[in-house]
């Protein structure tokens, strides 16, 4: 099959899984990159799309770092600052949670799974402060297995989904409209964009990307994800170009649309229907202990419902829970709320999912 061919199958599967996540109800509870994930490993197994493909290893390694720095791009730290101090100690402790969380999680498996329970723990971790593309960096950094990585992000998705449903639950009081940004954020999913902005983004992304790998080969210390997120986080507050990265966001989950169709393109799916059991309790573990912290610090600092619920869904599912959270409850400072914190999870999450690692690695045996 041509390289042509299977661009065009990505790009019409990605189209037909995001469409239908906006206009039927039930999908987007599954989400749009799970069904992404399980639709490419539906035509790989059926023959359709091939199982491997040189154009799966560009989607999963120089593709995959240019949408880290996309996704990172958009952080404002002017907007963060602007948030009241108890939804940012809020924050905090929630993140505490799923680090914590991961960890016993981590250890609870590491009996049956040895270095791929950390390898696993860091994923969640880090999906649980930022999202799924955080998931997808950690398997490019830790190599986590593809089975193990498909079945635990299926995982994820479902745990997600029921805990977006449990907080809608939650979530039945009105907050105080107050103003946080300049952009309630409303168009978080449907920014204008110009030629020059996704010119400015491309260009920074990709400059980026490389000034990464020159850190990697004359600093080292760290992986070339690592790098490449603070890089952003920092490209991102430049006052002559940070106006223009409003659609680095977008940009980044297309992209991201690719790595997800080409993991689940060369998945085997027999391996994934046997995965351990223990993987099963993993996400349960580290959402019951993100869930305590960040009821206890609501408690403690006085904050509403409404707004613990966005914080603890701008961490476990992202930005788009969050703010599909607000708009549920007509929140219109939620909105505002969801975004900040979520995008700053997606910018930070990666080093709390590799600390997970490193730590269960020095004091567990490998």
């Amino acid at each position: 099959m041509t390289t042509q061919m299977i661009l065009l199958i990505i790009f019409g599967s990605s189209l037909f899984c995001y469409a239908i996540e906006r206009h039927i109800a039930w999908i987007s509870h599954v989400s749009s990159v799970c069904l992404l994930i399980l639709f490419a490993m539906l035509l790989s197994q059926i023959g359709i799309v091939p199982a491997h493909s040189e154009l799966y290893d560009f989607l999963q390694a120089p593709i995959v770092l240019l949408a880290i720095a996309m996704v990172t791009l958009d952080f404002k730290f002017s907007d963060f600052i602007r948030l009241p101090l108890k939804i940012i100690f809020v924050f905090i402790f929630g993140m505490l949670g799923s680090i914590l969380g991961g960890l016993i999680a981590g250890f609870t498996a590491a009996h049956e799974l040895g270095v791929d329970s950390y390898k696993i723990a860091a994923q969640l971790t880090a999906s649980y402060i930022g999202g799924l593309e955080n998931a997808a960096a950690m398997q490019k950094l830790l190599e986590i297995p593809n089975h193990y990585f498909i079945g635990t992000f299926a995982l994820d998705s479902v745990v997600t989904s029921f805990w977006l449903i449990i907080c809608i639950w939650f979530a039945n009081d009105k907050g105080e409209e107050f103003k946080i940004a300049d952009d309630d954020g409303s168009n978080f999913d449907g920014v204008q964009v110009s030629i020059v902005s996704l010119l400015a983004c491309l260009f920074v992304a990709l400059g980026i990307v490389i000034l990464a790998e020159y850190a990697v080969k004359y600093v080292g210390f760290m992986h070339k994800i690592l790098w490449i997120s603070i890089f952003a986080l920092f490209a991102g507050q430049t006052p002559i170009l940070k106006d223009y990265f409003k659609s680095a966001y977008v940009l980044g989950a297309i992209l991201f649309a690719g790595f997800f169709f080409s993991i689940g393109a060369v998945s085997d799916l027999q391996a994934i229907l046997n995965l351990p059991k223990t993987i099963i309790m993993m996400p349960v573990i580290i959402i019951f202990t993100h869930s305590l912290f960040i009821l206890i610090s609501a408690r403690l600092f006085k904050l509403n419902k409404i707004a613990t619920s966005i914080i603890s869904q701008a961490l476990i599912g992202g930005p788009g829970t969050a703010v599909a959270l607000a708009q549920t409850r007509k929140w219109k400072s939620g909105i505002a709320i969801g975004i900040i914190l979520g995008v700053l999870g997606y910018s930070i999450a990666n080093f709390f999912g590799v600390f997970v690692f490193n730590l269960l690695q020095y004091i567990l045996p490998k």
